[in-house]
Order: structure tokens, then sequence, then C-alpha cells
């Protein structure tokens, strides 16, 4: 988490920086906001929900949050 932020910075500006010169200023604002859009449907699937929110969830079926954590070792 701490290392994401900075790092993802650092990329987006090396891209910007190649990028600027050769396609202007509207191509990366572009980009900028049509990357995470296309990331969003990942996201969606792959990033699971909290843990807390699955044990009030209706029917009070966890899915994949079963397996974590050991039983006993959580008290919500």
């Amino acid at each position: 988490m701490f290392c994401g932020l900075p790092l993802g910075a650092i990329l987006g500006g090396i891209a910007t920086a190649q990028l600027l010169p050769e396609l202007g200023w509207r191509v990366v604002s572009w980009l900028g906001g049509l990357l995470p859009l296309a990331l969003l449907p990942i996201t969606w699937f792959v990033v699971p929900e909290s843990y807390s929110y699955l044990l009030t969830r209706p029917g009070g079926t966890l899915g994949r949050a079963e397996w974590w954590p050991p039983r006993g070792e959580w008290d919500p």
C-alpha cells in the first residue's frame, strides 16, 4: 500500500515524460482517464470485499473469505 502510490506516481511521470513531447498533452490526459476505467473490471472481480462486510451479508455466506482468518482468531 505504501509502496504502490509513489511507484505509480514515478511510473506515471516517466510515461508522461516520454509521451508528452511526441503526442501532446491531450493524449496524456486521455490515457490518464481511460487507463483507470480499463482497470475497473479487473479490480471489480479480483479485489475481494472486506471481511466485516461479508460477515453481515444477507444469507450468511462469506464466499471467498471463508478460509481467512482461521477460526477462533478473529472476533468481530
